[in-house]
């Protein structure tokens, strides 16, 4: 599915600069920083009846956003494109060994990922990335991931997350640190209250963006369908009238 032409901006809801720059802002040392890139991979799984987001939990040393729930990716790299940095980097942080079997399609959305000035803390340093967010496909999926019985025992076992409660459950602190890919259902992320809370902005931002998508595409297929409609009834009734002319 390539929905490059669909491609929206989200940056992050703030009020004017002039009401929220602190005089403190001007101790933050930007010159010598570069406003860098991520990429992340969005891959839709379709099982029992609801629709899921493929995503790895973030080890407490990656940073930022240590210990969230991501969509797999990474940084961008020098002299490599960034749907090459998406293969390689999906590949690795889903466990998946040849990364031939993470394919690239469309954009989805593109987000300004970054920390606020105004809630830095005394030793953070501040960033800010530009990250497209894309639709990948993993082939071979039921044979490198184990997701039911099927696989007997074979393949990257997945958690499967489709109720909040027990989401938040397992994000307990007696779980940090420890390294998981999991099924998270696409309306939970939308849904959940406080989702920053588990998953990283790039991530929920794709979800919401995916989700809008498939609606206009729904929107458009019930348009269509119901000009198809009226067509098929103008039919049968040129085709009655004729009838009725041929009779007369």
């Amino acid at each position: 599915m390539n929905n490059a032409s669909m491609v929206s901006v989200h940056t992050p809801d703030s009020e004017t600069e002039a009401e929220v720059v602190p005089t403190e802002k001007d101790d933050i040392d930007t010159d010598s920083q570069y406003v860098k890139a991520g990429v992340g991979g969005l891959f839709v799984y379709e099982y029992s009846n609801h629709e899921y987001a493929l995503l790895y939990r973030r080890l407490p040393e990656e940073d930022p956003d240590p210990n969230k729930w991501s969509l797999p990716g990474g940084g961008a790299e020098f002299w490599t494109n960034i749907e090459e940095t998406l293969q390689k980097k999906a590949a690795k942080k889903l466990g998946i060994r040849d990364k031939k079997n993470v394919e690239v399609l469309g954009v989805i959305t593109v987000v300004n990922h970054q920390n606020e000035h105004t809630t830095l803390a005394p030793n953070e340093d501040p960033y800010h990335y530009i990250s497209p967010q894309y639709y990948i496909n993993i082939m071979r999926f039921k044979e490198i991931f184990k997701i039911d019985d099927q696989n007997k025992g074979k393949g990257i076992k997945l958690h499967i997350f489709t109720d909040a409660k027990e989401f938040v459950d397992y994000n307990s602190a007696d779980n940090q640190g420890i390294a998981s890919v999991a099924l998270v259902s696409l309306d939970m992320i939308q849904n959940m209250e406080n989702r920053h809370l588990y998953f990283i902005e790039t991530t929920y931002r794709a979800v919401d963006a995916h989700i809008e998508i498939m609606k206009q595409i729904k929107d458009i297929e019930n348009h269509f369908a119901a000009i198809h409609s009226e067509i098929d009834a103008s039919k049968k009734n040129l085709l009655s009238y004729k009838e009725w002319r041929k009779k007369g």
